[in-house]
This record gives structure tokens, C-alpha cells and sequence, in this order.
């Protein structure tokens, strides 16, 4: 197994790792030299691979010389102890389809009892072998004169309860791009730029939908609802 991402990871007791097998085979992890003789491993402690060319931006201000072309924006669930989170992101030369998993992230299986947020392409079942549906990392090509939207899906396998999506990090988002979050089922709205959270019920088998819309133009009035 040689993974394209690597870290200082350790298989150490109770750690636990994923991994995506798209056929039957054996996984052998390359084990690396060190003092304590410690069996590192390349995939790391809960990290997973930015979204291609998300990370990459130089830290300058959007402005007609120096456009903002790549961008990502992480979206948390919470429900008591148990956390996941799934992001968003923008890449010049991604395209609203399946870019590969460089691009478009694998959701793991959630523990037993947990919570899972992922982007839902069904569409994309046959272009991974039947493996997924459920991804943690969506992205998408620039935002122009129309909007983007993502498709998003909370679901838990515990019991009933108050959940919460967060955005705790907006500072990679362009200043002239808004960005809103739609609950499809109440159709409420929040502003991300002006809101912090979003509080709604979580119940065992049923899955609660949500779009995230991104627009371009001026910076977006303030909404209430």
C-alpha cells in the first residue's frame, strides 16, 4: 500500500484505520526504520487528502490580478460525543462530475452509535466500482454566473437527538463568493458568513438533506429566516 498522502502516523493499540479496497487483495503497510522499532504506517491518524489544489493558494486577497481560483470550506456534525465533517471545495479544473478520489474523498463507515455527513452521489456509484456513494469531499469547478450546489446528508445510527452543523473556518472563502445552507426539509436558511451553527433533529434511519449553495457577486445581504 503506498499512499499519496503521508503523515507520522502510528498503528498504535485502539487507533484505528480505513481503507478503501475496491477488489479483494492484502493490504501490506510499509513499515519504516526507527529507534523504537514502532510499525509506522503512511495513512493518517483521522486525516484525509485535501481536495486537489485546495491547499495550495498563496495567502493574497482576491482582486482581478490575483484571483482567489481555489478554495475549500469544512462543514461539522456534531450529536453528543460522536463528530464527523465533510468539505466543500473549488479547483479550477474540477468539474461537477466524478474527478477521481484524489478529488472527491471516500466517506468512511461511521462507528456504531456515530454520525456521518457526506455528499451524496449515487450517480457516482458505477465510476467506483459500486464502492460508495457517500463521499467526504466534494469539488467542484469555479463558482461563475451560476450557482453551486452540494448535495449534503446527515445521518446517525444512535438515538434520537439534537444535532448541530458547524463552519468554523471561512478564511479560504473569496470575498466576492457567498455561501448558504439550505435544510430541505424545513427550508430553512443560514448565511454562513453571518451565522455560526445550525441546530436540527437527528433520528435513527432517517437521513436529514441539506444543500450548500455558493454564489458569486457582492458580498450577500444579510438574510433572516
Amino acid at each position: 500500500y503506498a499512499p499519496e498522502t503521508m503523515d507520522d502516523g502510528e498503528l498504535t493499540p485502539w487507533q484505528e484505520r480505513w481503507v478503501l479496497a475496491l477488489e479483494d487483495c492484502t493490504l501490506v503497510l510499509p513499515a519504516e526504520a526507527s529507534g523504537g522499532g514502532d510499525l509506522r504506517s503512511a495513512v493518517g491518524r483521522g486525516q484525509r487528502p485535501a481536495p486537489n489544489g485546495a491547499v495550495s493558494v498563496p495567502p493574497v486577497p482576491p482582486s482581478p490580478s490575483h484571483p482567489i481560483t481555489s478554495w475549500s470550506v469544512a462543514v461539522t456534525l456534531a450529536a453528543g460525543r460522536s463528530r464527523d465533517a465533510a468539505t466543500a471545495a473549488v479547483a479550477p479544473d474540477a468539474t461537477a462530475g466524478f474527478d477521481g478520489f484524489r478529488s472527491e474523498m471516500p466517506e468512511p463507515p461511521p462507528s456504531p452509535g456515530g454520525v456521518s455527513l457526506h455528499f451524496v452521489h449515487p450517480e457516482w456509484r458505477s465510476r467506483t466500482a459500486g464502492a460508495t456513494d457517500w463521499f467526504a469531499t466534494d469539488t467542484r469547478g469555479p463558482v461563475g454566473t451560476q450557482p453551486v450546489v452540494w448535495n449534503l446528508e446527515a445521518t446517525g445510527d444512535g438515538q434520537e437527538t439534537i444535532a448541530q452543523l458547524a463552519w468554523p473556518d471561512l478564511s479560504g472563502l473569496p470575498r466576492d463568493v457567498s455561501l448558504t445552507l439550505i435544510d430541505l426539509e424545513t427550508s430553512r436558511r443560514r448565511y454562513l458568513r453571518t451565522t455560526r451553527a445550525y441546530e436540527f433533529t437527528l433520528a435513527p434511519g432517517k437521513p436529514r438533506r441539506f444543500q450548500l449553495v455558493a454564489e458569486r457577486g457582492a458580498l450577500a445581504p444579510l438574510r433572516i429566516s
